[in-house]
């Protein structure tokens, strides 16, 4: 029989909001195509309601003869309890799986918390089997922060296939074209200071043009300050949300990916720009660590050093061939990802 793993997940894509943990949507499909049988319960209720909801699935889950053999927790909140009963009630083991910035410093929400759920959450994770942040960073600002377990593993987010395919090369004399993907939170992406710097350089440089991707709640804040910088016409290109195959599309476009965070946790956008052969520059606060042979890393805030990054990769043709820069990226297919997903969960299960 095939191994039976339960999602509990604080995110999860909807009609509405295909976006909204997407990651954790791309680990279910990786463990599905290594034979796991994967159930995923997500609801958007709220107080009791949320509870509520949440008994009724596992019911009909149960009811329907259907046991896991584990739990994976995605993001440690009030799922957390639910598969700390789960485990205390029916001896069933959890996983957690952490994406949250809130542990992070410069961020500070975990911090913010009442004393009572900072205690709480420290509580499940004690009793996980495992723990498995998507970054060394993340893991550092999760035991800054009090969370202890006997067991931490590394887990990288999913990159689609579309991003490996080998794309055609730019010429050398076209106009140099920087691409921007985010969901423009301004306290984390920084998209502003990006702009200013792209500003700056234009001042040594005619031929550069800049693409953003993405929306958000920044997203009329960010395009009105840009306003004010006076760009000359036809420099920013402004996309909007688009799928994954039309930003893997762009990054085969595209001659650099910046990205200039004051922090990520993780930022599956250098993933995939590696997985697509485009070198990156980006802040050294991002929690991907971008081999040098794939980019060029700044320090978080420092406008005139990512001017002159962003000058020296439209200066200077990039040393490295996108086939190379690919092999870096092969941790992040969804076959290496649930191949070693299914292998902790077989772990867990003997305990």
């Amino acid at each position: 029989m095939p191994m039976k793993v339960l999602f509990l997940s604080a995110w999860y894509p909807t009609p509405r909001d295909a976006m909204a943990g997407l990651f954790v949507h791309k680990h279910a499909q990786a463990l599905r195509e290594q034979g796991v049988d994967v159930r995923v319960l997500y609801n958007k209720e709220k107080g009791w309601d949320w509870w509520k909801t949440m008994y009724r699935d596992w019911r009909a889950l149960r009811d329907n003869g259907w046991k896991p053999d584990v739990v994976q927790v995605n993001v440690l909140d009030k799922n957390g309890i639910v598969a700390w009963l789960l485990w205390w009630l029916k001896d069933i083991p959890y996983v957690i799986v952490e994406h949250w910035s809130g542990y992070l410093a410069e961020n500070g929400q975990f911090m913010q918390q009442p004393g009572w759920k900072k205690r709480l959450m420290r509580f499940v994770s004690r009793h996980a089997r495992m723990i498995l942040p998507v970054s060394e960073r993340l893991q550092a600002a999760m035991q800054a922060c009090g969370i202890e377990n006997k067991r931490w593993e590394r887990i990288d987010n999913v990159v689609d296939d579309g991003f490996y395919e080998i794309a055609t090369v730019r010429k050398a004399d076209q106009p140099k074209r920087l691409l921007h993907v985010s969901c423009f939170d301004e306290a984390s992406k920084n998209v502003k200071g990006l702009l200013r710097a792209t500003r700056a350089l234009l001042e040594q440089r005619k031929d550069v043009t800049m693409s953003l991707i993405g929306t958000g709640r920044d997203w009329d804040e960010v395009r009105q300050y840009a306003d004010t910088l006076d760009f000359p016409q036809g420099v920013l290109e402004w996309k909007g949300e688009q799928t994954p195959e039309q930003v893997c599309k762009a990054m085969h476009e595209h001659d650099a990916l910046v990205l200039f965070s004051n922090y990520e946790t993780y930022g599956i956008v250098l993933a995939e720009a590696m997985a697509a052969g485009l070198p990156s520059i980006s802040t050294k606060s991002c929690g991907l660590e971008v081999p040098e042979a794939c980019g060029i890393r700044v320090e978080a805030g420092d406008e005139q050093q990512l001017t002159e990054a962003i000058k020296k990769r439209v200066e200077h043709p990039w040393p490295q061939t996108r086939e190379k820069m690919q092999s870096y990226a092969s941790a992040f297919r969804a076959e290496t990802i649930g191949a070693r997903l299914k292998q902790l969960y077989e772990q867990v299960i003997k305990g």
